[in-house]
């Protein structure tokens, strides 16, 4: 289906959807559930408010297939999660993924989460409790026990006839576990391998070593993992080396979804919980960064005020400074977005901070060249004045110049601080460049006139 076709389909189940909800059809909006895969439902869902899901859950309580809650975001899972008292549907969750059940756990009293273990089989029972000990946004949270393991000095043909024979042996695997006697990965043997070998060879010797995963590995970096070495699966394995599970790529695409989501609302100051917060608290998210762009341009006001004389001298100089500043701080965040991505990639480790920086300064200052003698020219012809011209061409080497200093520069001292660049450097190098551009411009200006501030 094209994504057009999808929109669309999407399109008419919404609107039966919300009349069948405004009338409390059950019978409609059973229908429409049928209709739709558990993703599409989850993504009709999340256009609700608070009140019409729990009106939906409500009436859908009966007949609610669980798997969508694990497609939504925390606010609508953690609202479902007591909507539907799933807590007392433990029948219908307990054969779940580990991973899966633990994303539900995390929002579930002490008392419920005791329950849920006790109604789980004991090897699950097992491998959640050793999750919920790992902090949130660890590796051990994705944890699955959907593989195959087998003992470092079995033969092939041993493996095979287990595969064939043994119950709770999953349905799709490509990679079968080898490990010794203390649980440690030896490697792993994939299934093409398995069957072309020869069938009295020893797992051991078939087994070919793999990235692993540390447990306490924060998610973050087992994103990058599976990115950079092209991973569907990989062994988790705790401070000890024995294994514990694995982490699959259908998780991993998750995170890195939602961490790019949360990265871009991030730059423009928003929170990634905006869409689904009270309207009181998206004001209060969003007035603290517009806090910080007031304060901008106050420090930018002080700037001008400071060359108030300058400006009267030469009324064109303000509009003229507003293009410097604006084409400075446009070249910020064009370094800022590659340096997120940057670090985000782990590409500043890789080639180290000034690599990159040589990178984006080469760049920018072809760019300025480029511009400035555009600008120039405009300038030129307009005001008929060469030296105009020339400090706005000079205001622009330096603005962009600066620009690309503060765009690789900045975010790269606050991730090694342990902060979020992500948050924290947009308003400081949109601050900064425009400050700088200001200033810069002006001065040239007032030397250039005779003019004393």
């Amino acid at each position: 289906m094209s994504e057009h076709e999808l929109i669309q389909k999407l399109s008419v189940s919404k609107e039966r959807f919300d009349n069948a909800l405004e009338i409390g059809d059950k019978t409609t909006l059973a229908s429409v559930m049928s209709s739709l895969p558990v993703e599409d439902l989850a993504l009709l869902l999340t256009t609700l408010s608070d009140n019409d899901l729990r009106e939906f859950a409500s009436l859908t309580k009966t007949f609610f297939d669980l798997e969508v809650v694990l497609e939504l975001g925390v606010r609508q899972k953690k609202l479902l999660i007591e909507a539907l008292d799933i807590a007392n549907r433990l029948d219908e969750i307990k054969n779940w993924d580990t991973d899966d059940l633990m994303s539900l756990l995390d929002f579930m009293s002490w008392e419920e989460k005791q329950r849920a273990l006790a109604a789980c089989a004991p090897q699950d029972r097992e491998i959640l409790a050793l999750m919920g000990s790992y902090p949130e946004g660890t590796a051990a949270r994705l944890l699955e026990r959907s593989m195959v393991v087998v003992p470092s000095l079995w033969r092939a043909e041993e493996t095979v006839q287990h595969i064939t024979n043994a119950e709770g042996i999953p349905e799709e695997f490509q990679e079968v576990y080898v490990v010794n006697l203390r649980n440690q990965l030896v490697g792993v043997v994939y299934v093409g391998t398995l069957l072309r070998a020869d069938q009295k060879m020893l797992m051991q010797d078939l087994a070919k070593d793999v990235h692993r995963i540390a447990a306490s590995m924060e998610q973050e970096e087992v994103v990058y993992a599976f990115r950079h070495y092209n991973l569907l699966t990989a062994p988790v394995e705790s401070i000890d080396g024995q294994l514990l599970g694995i982490v699959s790529a259908d998780d991993i695409m998750s995170i890195a979804d939602e961490e790019a989501g949360e990265d871009m609302l991030k730059l423009a100051g928003v929170s990634h919980t905006d869409e689904a917060a009270p309207a009181h608290v998206q004001t209060m998210h969003r007035v603290i960064w517009l806090s910080v762009v007031v304060m901008n341009s106050l420090l930018s006001a002080l700037v001008i005020e400071h060359f108030q004389t300058t400006i009267e001298h030469k009324g064109v100089l303000a509009a003229l400074m507003t293009l410097v500043s604006a084409v400075g701080g446009a070249a910020g965040t064009q370094v800022l977005a590659v340096s997120i991505r940057g670090l985000s990639l782990r590409v500043f480790q890789a080639k180290g901070v000034g690599s990159i920086f040589a990178r984006e300064m080469g760049i920018n200052l072809m760019g300025s060249l480029m511009v400035g003698a555009i600008l120039a020219a405009v300038t030129y012809f307009w005001l008929g004045e060469v030296i105009l011209s020339t400090i706005v061409f000079l205001s622009l080497l330096f603005s962009m110049s600066f620009a690309a200093v503060c765009g690789v520069y900045l975010p790269w001292a606050i991730h090694r601080l342990g902060f979020d660049p992500t948050i924290s450097a947009a308003p400081l190098v949109g601050a900064v460049c425009d400050v700088l551009g200001f200033s810069v411009f002006l001065w040239l200006a007032s030397m250039a006139m005779g003019v004393s501030g």
